[in-house]
């Protein structure tokens, strides 16, 4: 262990590609931004038809053929950088690769060896990609986000089209990702003019806006429910800190919820991928409900059963209104029950509390009209002396 940590360290802290290749690496406007990400969705449109695909649409290259021409990836690419010239070893398969999955691991550079080591059990369009990636730090390229870089270069220079369309894929979620958190708008009609094909290979690991709904729940609150990105316990880790700005809406939120799906045999390790990368957030204090989905086929009584553990089933409904009223239970009090009396001559305060407050229950009296009612706590000064009952409950 203390070997290889001194021989990656030598790569990692000598000199970065971008000394050795002198590049200019500035600030860029969110015009430029803009202008790149185009451009790449227009050349991953370019390489897409020239891909095979399966019944779905999806990427279908046959991933011992990509190994096999990997060897020959960065021929062309060092007679314009040669600090990139190194040995033509091929990049290899991991016999372990659904291992690495479920630790979140898609290759290693073996600096005992000079290998790059890939994992193959992830979506095969971004394969290629992965190939390229640790390729380049065979070639001492140490840096995540500059391993990237030479990746997409060297890929599109060896004109070999399965490699190019998954370098301009890997660019295009980067790209697209970043000009999410500055011009949403732009990221959405770039979208739309994607092939079908790359649309297709999107519903996997590509970009995604957060989407928020407004719900009622049992007691009457309002909420706002926004939906992220989707963790894909496969995505290539360095696609991870693409959707960074996207995942950071957990640490804003009162509660989180953790979509399962019950009837994946990984359920478990996927869920456990998401508490890491929550952790890494700083969302782990958050309140966080389990929600187990698709129970209606799966052995659900095999799932943990918690406090915060909630088993639906989206298709039928089954468990939706009791993942409503563990929300309600995990929010922070905003509102309070109270029964109150209100004298007749207070119509507008009872009209009020009608429209801000949920009713659960009024009855007509000779001293007034009697309320049984969730308010809101920013409503409770102007009720105190209507009270009748001291003993209400936070909500």
């Amino acid at each position: 262990y203390g070997g290889f940590c001194l021989l990656w360290g030598t790569y990692y802290y000598g000199d970065d590609f971008v000394e050795k290749s002198g590049l200019d690496m500035g600030e860029i406007s969110a015009e430029d931004l803009e202008l790149v990400t185009l451009y790449f969705a227009a050349r991953v449109n370019d390489f897409a038809p020239l891909v095979p695909r399966d019944g779905e649409g999806c990427c279908a290259s046959d991933r011992a053929a990509l190994l096999a021409r990997s060897p020959a990836l960065f021929r062309r690419v060092t007679g314009d950088f040669p600090c990139l010239a190194g040995p033509e070893v091929p990049a290899k398969r991991m016999f372990f690769s659904r291992i690495m999955s479920i630790i979140d691991f898609t290759g290693f550079f073996c600096p005992f060896t000079g290998e790059a080591n890939v994992n193959a059990d992830f979506p095969v369009g971004l394969f290629a990609a992965t190939v390229a990636h640790e390729l380049s730090h065979q070639r001492g390229v140490a840096k995540e986000q500059e391993a990237n870089f030479v990746a997409v270069l060297a890929s599109l220079e060896s004109e070999d089209s399965e490699y190019s369309y998954s370098a301009c894929l890997l660019a295009f979620v980067h790209l697209a990702n970043a000009l999410a958190t500055v011009k949403p708008e732009a990221v959405r009609m770039i979208d739309a003019g994607l092939d079908a094909g790359v649309l297709a290979e999107n519903k996997l690991f590509a970009t995604l806006d957060p989407t928020a709904r407004s719900i009622q729940l049992p007691d009457g609150r309002e909420i706002m429910l926004i939906d992220t990105v989707g963790f894909v316990s496969r995505l290539p880790h360095f696609l991870v800190e693409a959707f960074q700005s996207t995942l950071e809406e957990a640490v804003s939120a009162d509660v989180l919820l953790m979509i399962c799906d019950a009837s994946d045999p990984d359920c478990e390790a996927q869920a456990e991928v998401t508490r890491d990368i929550l952790k890494e957030l700083g969302a782990e204090d958050k309140p966080l409900i389990t929600v187990y989905n698709k129970c209606d086929i799966a052995d659900s009584y095999l799932l943990p059963v918690t406090r915060n553990t909630v088993k639906i089933s989206a298709l039928n409904g089954v468990g939706i209104s009791s993942l409503l009223e563990c929300i309600t239970e995990n929010l922070p009090p905003t509102r309070k029950r109270v029964l109150l009396l209100i004298p007749f001559d207070k119509g507008g305060l009872a009209a009020r509390i009608r429209n801000r407050s949920r009713v659960l229950q009024e009855e007509y009296r000779n001293d007034g009209l009697l309320l049984d009612a969730v308010i809101d706590v920013s409503d409770m000064p102007s009720v105190l002396e209507y009270i009748q009952d001291e003993d209400f409950n936070e909500t």
